[in-house]
């Protein structure tokens, strides 16, 4: 059996794979419809290596909706939406993750940083997919069983040497088929 940090915890297992990206020389015309379509808020924008160069929400073309509901107006938002370039308009320099981190450190850096979503880059730099807040509560439902049939047992340890083992060693002794260890420390 793999370890679970092997087997569970490595982002490469929760990325969406299928990334939809823009170039920097795309309009953003283009990118509100591949927002429509595709039911997403966040654009990689990639270079011809695929090298991630920025990223695009769609709260960065919101703006650009029509102010009123006359049909000047709406023409007006699709010209600018039209003429203006994912380059002048992307967040440079995203927060990215690497395809052999954990759900862990890729979750930490989303809290740290404020992001619902990250373009997660290959051991060459290029993008290998997104990991987003939803694959990140997929991992965490996942990784605790919660769908497994069986009884889900939580306890309160002291933090020392040997407790753990101790107690796996009950659990060991009542013939249970241990599925997942989840711990805190407390003050956490």
């Amino acid at each position: 059996a793999k370890p679970l940090r092997e087997a569970a915890m490595l982002i490469r297992h929760w990325i969406a794979k299928n990334v939809v990206t823009v170039s920097p020389g795309d309009s953003l015309l283009k990118c509100r419809a591949l927002y429509q379509t595709h039911g997403i808020s966040m654009l990689p924008v990639v270079d011809g290596d695929n090298r991630v160069v920025g990223i695009l929400a769609r709260s960065h073309i919101e703006k650009y909706s029509p102010a009123g509901e006359t049909g000047y107006e709406y023409i007006e938002a699709i010209d600018i939406l039209d003429k203006t370039r994912v380059k002048d308009r992307m967040a440079k320099d995203p927060v990215c993750a690497h395809i052999n981190d954990t759900i862990e450190i890729a979750a930490d850096a989303m809290l740290e940083k404020r992001v619902s979503c990250m373009p997660v880059l290959d051991d060459d730099g290029r993008l290998a997919g997104i990991v987003s807040e939803r694959d990140i509560f997929k991992s965490l439902v996942s990784i605790t069983g919660v769908h497994q049939p069986g009884v889900q047992l939580a306890f309160e340890v002291p933090n020392k040497p040997g407790e753990l083992r101790r107690l796996i060693s009950l659990i060991v002794a009542h013939d249970m088929r241990l599925l997942s260890v989840l711990s805190i420390l407390k003050g956490s």
